[in-house]
């Protein structure tokens, strides 16, 4: 049976400023064993083609196209629904990625202060903003999803793991915004079906293909990845924790210490 993989980045591939010891190796191997995979994430910080050029500076043999990210699959989401307009709740850097879009307010225009009333957009979408939260941009999207936008959640992550430790992620402003509203976000991200769906139609599988996610994220990635019909399996790495694990009620397929113990 052939096999296929999905595999994370932060926390699963590479952590704080470095590879993974041994991760890029793999890479190489898969690769040059004709095997298929995609390098999957929910970063929604850095256009793609940033996301390319710091895996290419830890060492990773990757093309621009075997990487799917939030970002993208945000995009042709809103794309698929009609949307045209969009109040972009990620930095300025994240803006490439939705360059087709008319962008209003949030976080556009990082040079000058955040329109008071900015005109109605046809969708709020909200992901990484780090240290750039701010409860004016919170109310921007309080207002436009109060006049009818949808709101599109890039991830329901709740934590990653950065260089200062485990730190909160944009799902925690999802819910706040869905509380405040009663707008119900559509996912675009992991644990998304649809996005999974999507990086696997990505390649070029033949029928009975074993698709596997690989990831340090109990709930985006592995339970996620479960959901959609696909297999799980969590390493060791990045966030992982086991009270966690046991918290969760997902039964990971496989529990590695590392990703590159995949093909022990």
């Amino acid at each position: 049976m052939t096999t296929a993989y999905l595999f994370d980045l932060d926390g699963t591939l590479y952590q704080g400023d470095a590879a993974i010891a041994g991760a890029p190796e793999l890479i190489v191997r898969l690769r040059k064993a004709g095997t298929p995979f995609r390098f999957v994430t929910n970063t929604t910080s850095k256009p793609r083609s940033a996301i390319v050029a710091r895996l290419r500076g830890y060492g990773f043999d990757v093309t621009e196209e075997e990487v799917f990210t939030a970002l993208l699959a945000g995009a042709s989401l809103a794309r698929s629904l009609g949307f045209q307009s969009l109040l972009p709740l990620v930095t300025p850097a994240a803006l490439e990625d939705l360059s087709t879009f008319t962008l209003i307010g949030g976080s556009a225009d990082s040079s000058s202060p955040p329109l008071r009333f900015p005109p109605q957009p046809d969708a709020v979408m909200i992901g990484d903003l780090g240290g750039l939260w701010s409860f004016s941009l919170m109310q921007q999207a309080f207002s436009a999803l109060m006049n009818g936008a949808q709101l599109i959640a890039l991830s329901r992550d709740q934590y990653w793991m950065s260089a200062e430790g485990l730190t909160i992620d944009c799902g925690a402003f999802v819910a706040a915004l869905e509380y405040a509203t009663g707008v119900s976000s559509i996912v675009a991200g992991k644990p998304s079906a649809m996005f999974y769906q999507a990086a696997a139609g990505s390649m070029t599988l033949p029928a009975g293909t074993e698709v596997v996610m690989v990831g340090d994220d109990i709930h985006s990635d592995v339970g996620g990845a479960i959901a959609a019909g696909y297999r799980g399996y969590l390493v060791k790495t990045g966030k992982y924790r086991e009270n966690a694990v046991a918290a969760s009620g997902v039964a990971p397929n496989r529990i590695l210490e590392s990703v590159v113990h995949l093909l022990d």
